[in-house]
């Protein structure tokens, strides 16, 4: 089976340091497929972010050598992002989750370079990200939930 290594770092995809929160980043395909192997899970795998560096790396197989379980050609993968807080309690509390959707492109190199669909958030604040950023807002003082694209407000 062919496999590359994908990689990034949380600065390149426009976070500030994460060292306020509780990274987790996993990987999944779109959808159920099959590789030069067999089966690939679409279930998420979870990936490492160095605590310094806030680096992270994953092998895969490239998009174009898998197969949808649709019949599909070149499938694309999922990165997901959910950061933690940690409350009064000690309990951690989901405070923003971002999905990209990239193409693995064979021989890999930087998810960034590959991204095909820009960044969907989902923001509970305040406070809120430094700069405007496309997705979902729920405001945790007033109840207000809002859609934020491209400066246009909804």
């Amino acid at each position: 089976m062919s496999t590359a290594v994908y990689y990034g770092n949380m600065n390149a995809l426009g976070y500030q340091p994460l060292s306020a929160w509780s990274p987790r980043l996993t990987v999944r395909p779109e959808i159920e497929s099959f590789g030069p192997a067999g089966l690939i899970s679409g279930k998420p795998r979870t990936i490492s972010v160095d605590a310094e560096t806030e680096a992270f790396e994953v092998t895969l197989v490239p998009s174009s050598e898998m197969t949808g379980a649709d019949g599909r050609v070149g499938v694309r993968y999922v990165l997901e992002l959910a950061l933690f807080d940690t409350t009064f309690d000690g309990q951690q509390e989901l405070v923003r989750h971002d999905i990209w959707v990239f193409t693995a492109i064979a021989g890999g190199g930087p998810i960034k370079d590959m991204g095909d669909a820009p960044p969907i958030g989902f923001f509970v604040g305040p406070p809120w990200p430094s700069s405007p950023r496309p997705g979902t807002y729920f405001d945790t003082e007033t109840g207000d939930l809002g859609v934020y694209a491209v400066g246009v407000n909804f």
